[in-house]
């Protein structure tokens, strides 16, 4: 049998030691700089040929980065609505490095935060200490954010401006 998926479910399934979890998560991390998401897959040896056969351990086969691009008009959009005075922001589920790197791609800026920060749990002092209506206002986009998160940063916007909207491509987004 071969399984994908998350890399950290598919390393908790394989029981993978330390030095493995690292090197894998480095690579996640090289992968995420460049804006490609990763897959993890893993194989199971099946002796028997009935569906009740347990199997042997799962092993750790790799990783496959993902390239998952925002669509083809998405930086023209945010280019008009930049040059119209419009305050855009990035709230994304994906890793801050992808943030980050689709940020720059899309002209929106790289000034990303996790979405720990929102909850003061960053570990940057300069960044826990502020106020989170004053860290929102100055960021271009949230990463690793919850579909509450983005509730909550929206309610924060919509409380200190005029017009507040929101868009995304997502179940949550609704």
């Amino acid at each position: 049998l071969v399984m994908n998926g998350a890399p950290e479910q598919i390393l908790n399934l394989c029981n993978c030691k330390e030095d493995l979890r690292k090197k894998v998560h480095s690579i996640i991390d090289k992968y995420a700089e460049r804006g490609l998401r990763s897959l993890a897959v893993a194989r199971q040896e099946v002796h028997e040929k009935s569906k009740e056969s347990a199997g042997g351990p799962w092993q750790f086969v790799g990783l496959l980065p993902l390239f998952d691009p925002p669509r083809h008009d998405s930086a023209e959009t945010i280019r008009k609505a930049l040059n119209l005075g419009v305050n855009v922001k990035m709230i994304t589920g994906d890793q801050l490095a992808i943030a980050k790197e689709t940020g720059r791609r899309l002209g929106l800026g790289t000034n990303m935060y996790p979405s720990s920060s929102l909850l003061g749990q960053d570990k940057d002092a300069s960044i826990a200490a502020l106020p989170v209506d004053e860290l929102i206002e100055k960021a271009d986009g949230f990463a690793g954010v919850f579909p509450e998160h983005k509730y909550e940063i929206v309610k924060k916007l919509q409380e200190k401006k005029p017009i507040c909207g929101m868009t995304g491509d997502g179940v949550h987004d609704s």
